[in-house]
């Protein structure tokens, strides 16, 4: 049994805190990032709340071996998940690959609780839970989340994490109550596979990423991205707008920003007009000025 908590303000700190891991974090706002997290840890039970500020793509894995359920907070809050559109109204199931791909904004605010999937199936073939059954054999769902529902959870999940630390007898049995306050009111909800409908658009933007992201060795215009990713200017930009809510001019800068901030830090004995340079950043004057614009920070300052 673990716990964790924090409070940031640097985006630096907080990767440097979950550098271990299965998790990354991308932000693409500029100088508005704060997180707090406060998180219990044991074999069989993930607790966590997570409170997030800026515009973050989130990737990476959730927990190997452990079916994981987000809870959200704030019901006015809205999100990308997976490519849909979803809110603090919906209860959200993890695929079972666990792969994350989800893009946040200001105000976000989740529990998340992960379950190891053996114990899981266990509870769900012992108390006979059909419903629950065929959920957690679907690839990955969203659930309508009513408010009664989430003020009873919130309390008790609050409840958990201020006393888990210090009575291990409260915390079984309140990580218990979690776990069966979920799944009795998914086996008491209407639920329905979403159906996924791949738009062509979407498509186009995973093939965009993937030639931001890992083609480094020449800088591609937005013209040129449209052309390897077979779609107009119009509907490329209508598809980083809905995920991202950035233009893909804005999105290749900043993903190049974040490289050569990443680049710096890792490689602080190479010049930074090199690192500048191997992204494709030639006016060192402008450089620094955008640079300082999305960080806050000097390019120099980033290795002090």
């Amino acid at each position: 049994m673990d716990r964790l908590q924090g409070k940031f303000s640097d985006f630096d700190a907080f990767k440097e805190v979950i550098k271990d891991w299965t998790l990354d974090y991308n932000i693409l706002s500029k100088g508005d990032f704060s997180s707090k997290f406060n998180m219990f840890m044991s074999e069989p039970f993930l607790l966590t709340r997570q409170q997030l500020n800026g515009k973050i793509v989130h990737s990476g894995m959730a927990p190997n071996g452990y079916r994981t359920m987000v809870i959200p907070v704030n019901y006015l809050v809205e999100f990308v998940w997976y490519n849909s559109k979803v809110s603090g109204r919906d209860l959200l199931i993890f695929p079972k690959n666990n792969l994350i791909d989800v893009v946040t904004f200001n105000g976000l605010d989740i529990f998340l609780v992960s379950v190891q999937e053996s114990l899981l199936h266990g509870i769900i073939e012992k108390l006979g839970l059909k419903t629950c059954e065929h959920i957690f054999k679907q690839d990955y769902l969203k659930v309508p989340l009513s408010k009664e529902f989430a003020k009873q959870f919130f309390v008790l999940a609050n409840t958990f994490l201020n006393t888990a630390k210090v009575n291990v007898e409260q915390q079984y049995e309140l990580s218990n109550k979690l776990v069966f306050a979920l799944l009795y009111y998914l086996e008491s909800t209407s639920v329905k596979q979403p159906k996924k409908k791949v738009k062509n658009k979407m498509l186009a933007l995973e093939r965009a990423i993937e030639v931001i992201h890992n083609q480094t060795d020449r800088l591609y215009s937005v013209s040129e991205v449209c052309e390897i990713s077979g779609v107009s200017k119009r509907t490329l930009f209508n598809a980083f707008k809905e995920k991202y809510k950035i233009s893909p001019s804005e999105y290749i800068k900043v993903t190049r920003l974040n490289m050569v901030k990443e680049d710096l830090i890792h490689n602080p004995t190479v010049g930074i007009g090199s690192v500048a340079g191997k992204y494709h950043f030639w006016h060192m004057g402008q450089f620094a000025k955008d640079f300082k614009k999305q960080f806050g920070l000097l390019p120099s300052e980033v290795r002090l």
